[in-house]
């Protein structure tokens, strides 16, 4: 939900700076409330507020005062986001043994809170025990001293900060969200399962139909207790005997949830809403879109694979009896995962407004798809 307050945060990526003034409409109701007040309506946690007061980070017109002091008329409030890591626990730092990956990112949306990357395949998200080199982090430091350079100041030397605010699988692409402050970060972050929308394109073998929606048998163990729930969100055209309109999606049942809850207690565990967009029959394929209410590992490819139509290339969960696979996009199989990052909706914590990111599936959509992809 977008915050009730109406309120202006200036600054830069590590700074948060509030301007009190009884003549601008946005932050005069600040005026008499308590600074932890503020402090919190803007999205800070309580955890937050005591390290970035700890460290005396959070300033009135340039001077440390009570967290309780009641905020006057033409005062100015500071919060320094900066490098302190006692501050932030969510960074993945440049000093760390890492090294610098060149390799051209292709940059979805900047501004001084946020960076959105789109992940080529193939790519892990960050460094591991094993993969020192060649992540999406190694090149997002690469991309961060690039923009140092072209500023002038490489002769500082920088410590990057990165902090990932979603991941995803190495062989799947698309939209990766990056906070370039603990402020970003802790507000997005705290957007899941709520306000923020993440949504999936996915190419499945074979053509699914709803009407015979089943959980699969398959040599996946699963604790809790599998529904699958089909709704039909779209309204039936009244001319149904218009053979034009047989084929339609829109006189159809497309969309169905996969959830998941605890067998003791009833609560849901795993959330994901699909729709089907389309199928192609001369590949034997079935675009859908794949919207995460929970954020599990691997929870869409699993969730498809419990219904027997695991994700084109997805080799963990495909089982080499699975009847949908077709000898046409064997070679498809073998070498791509068909899941594709391809929407981010959430509120930006700065402006408070709504943001909405999207980017193209890669080539290989469209070579199964075609182009028309009925988005």
């Amino acid at each position: 939900m977008i915050s009730k307050f109406n309120y202006e945060i200036e600054g830069d990526t590590n700074n948060l700076l509030i301007k009190v003034n009884s003549k601008d409409c946005k932050n005069k109701q600040f005026i008499g409330k308590k600074l932890v007040e503020i402090l919190q309506i803007i999205g800070l946690s309580r955890k937050s507020i005591n390290k970035f007061d700890k460290h005396k980070y959070i300033t009135i017109n340039n001077k440390n005062i009570s967290l309780k002091s009641k905020i006057k008329d033409n005062e100015i409030i500071n919060i320094y986001l900066g490098s302190n890591e006692e501050t932030d626990e969510n960074l993945i730092h440049s000093n760390n043994n890492l090294e610098n990956y060149n390799s051209k990112l292709k940059i979805v949306y900047e501004d001084m809170d946020i960076l959105a990357v789109n992940k080529p395949k193939n790519m892990v998200v960050h460094p591991t025990k094993t993969i020192k080199n060649g992540t999406l982090a190694n090149a997002i430091i690469n991309y961060q001293k690039d923009k140092e350079k072209d500023n002038n100041n490489d002769n500082k030397k920088q410590d990057f900060k990165i902090r990932f605010i979603n991941r995803i699988d190495r062989d799947t692409t698309g939209i990766v969200l990056i906070a370039k402050n603990s402020f970003a970060h802790q507000k997005i972050a705290n957007q899941f399962q709520k306000s923020m929308k993440k949504e999936y394109l996915a190419i499945i073998c074979g053509k699914m139909d709803l009407n015979n929606l089943n959980i699969h048998n398959i040599d996946i163990n699963v604790d809790n207790d599998i529904i699958v729930n089909k709704t039909n969100n779209k309204d039936n055209n009244k001319d149904n005997n218009n053979d034009n309109n047989k084929d339609n999606n829109k006189n159809k049942n497309t969309e169905f949830s996969v959830i998941i809850t605890d067998k003791n207690t009833d609560e849901i565990v795993e959330h994901t809403n699909f729709e089907i967009i389309q199928y192609n029959d001369n590949n034997n394929v079935t675009l859908l879109k794949a919207s995460l209410i929970t954020g599990k590992t691997h929870q869409i490819r699993r969730h498809l694979a419990y219904l027997g139509f695991p994700i084109l290339g997805d080799e963990l969960y495909t089982k080499t009896n699975n009847n949908n696979n077709s000898n046409e996009n064997k070679d498809f199989i073998d070498s791509s995962l068909m899941l594709h990052s391809y929407k981010t909706t959430f509120i930006h914590p700065r402006t408070n407004k709504l943001i909405n990111l999207t980017q193209e599936p890669p080539k290989e959509f469209k070579q199964l798809m075609g182009d028309n992809y009925g988005l």
